[in-house]
């Protein structure tokens, strides 16, 4: 589940990592102990008037956030989930039970809310810590526009798709992609919808979403800014 390609677009930037070694004499870190790996797997509880986080921090696995959902209520609720506290981006069922989802939200903190009839809870917090590094940033700047173009495509039964997501990308920028121009994966690695941007002279001016089909790949939404 990820929000409209046109927002993940925009926010693109460079992000690099790195650490330097210490080998003794003050802060050095021989001997510490390793960072204990956080649970994968969220788990979120909808109560009478109430949800409840049980998981305050996990990390992502390679396909997304997994969620798990366990509605104690007695009745089928829907929950809220955004990544800023009051303000839903998307939204998913809370069935009567326990149920799951995978989320394609960045890590960072991600609300939650579960969605009575008349109501919804007060938000709750939990925060995604990228442990493992599986988070895809790229490396174009911003597109310069703040308004981009956003396109769906409509495929007909016989249509068939192609090897891999990075290919239908291709395939379907093919006579607008120059040389020079680069695609790079966004989001994680093993998503099921996975993301691409296009980056010409560093700058992001196009980010597609890619879905299975019929064994392959094809293009389902584009976001272009004048490419």
């Amino acid at each position: 589940m990820r929000a409209l390609a046109l927002g993940l677009a925009l926010s693109l930037g460079l992000t690099a990592c790195g650490a330097g070694e210490t080998t003794g004499g003050v802060g050095s870190t021989e001997g510490s102990e390793p960072e204990a790996a956080l649970p994968d797997v969220a788990r979120v509880v909808c109560e009478d008037g109430a949800t409840r986080v049980e998981t305050p921090s996990v990390k992502p696995q390679e396909d997304g956030i997994h969620l798990q959902i366990v509605n104690e209520t007695a009745e089928d609720l829907g929950l809220e989930i955004g990544e800023a506290q009051g303000e839903p981006v998307m939204g998913t069922n809370a069935d009567r039970g326990t149920s799951t989802e995978i989320l394609e939200l960045p890590p960072g903190s991600i609300w939650l809310a579960c969605r009575h009839r008349e109501a919804v809870d007060p938000w709750v917090e939990i925060q995604v810590v990228d442990q493992d590094g599986l988070w895809l940033e790229g490396t174009g700047a911003p597109m310069p526009c703040t308004v981009g173009a956003l396109g769906t495509s409509d495929y007909g039964p016989d249509t068939r798709g192609y090897p891999t997501p990075i290919e239908a990308v291709r395939r379907h920028y093919e006579e607008r992609i120059r040389p020079g121009d680069v695609l790079e994966q966004l989001g994680y690695p093993d998503e099921v919808t996975p993301n691409f941007a296009l980056i010409r002279d560093g700058v992001t001016i196009a980010a597609f979403e890619v879905g299975s089909y019929a064994g392959g790949w094809l293009v389902e939404s584009d976001t272009s800014c004048g490419a």
